[in-house]
């Protein structure tokens, strides 16, 4: 029998993994000049950095995936380590 889904799918489902996968497919075109890694719902920004180029490299990718993150709502959570 159907019911109605209010929002979201079961954590740890294979089609939570998908849909993820599907909306965050178009993150990594915007970043640039960065290593990026991205596993589901994890990612990784970074780039060595011995300059203040290097340093603004890093920052002007963070702050494009923050403006992505904002479009999406799909909000990075920065305090995880």
């Amino acid at each position: 029998q159907w019911s109605s889904v209010l929002r979201g799918v079961p954590h740890g489902s294979v089609f939570g993994s998908i849909l993820i996968v599907c909306y965050i497919n178009d993150m990594s075109d915007k970043i640039r000049s960065c290593i990026y890694i991205v596993y589901v719902g994890d990612t990784k920004v970074f780039r060595q950095v011995n300059s203040t180029i290097d340093r603004d490299k890093l920052q002007k990718n963070l702050d494009i995936l923050d403006n992505w993150s904002k479009a999406w709502q799909l909000r990075f959570n920065v305090n995880v380590r």
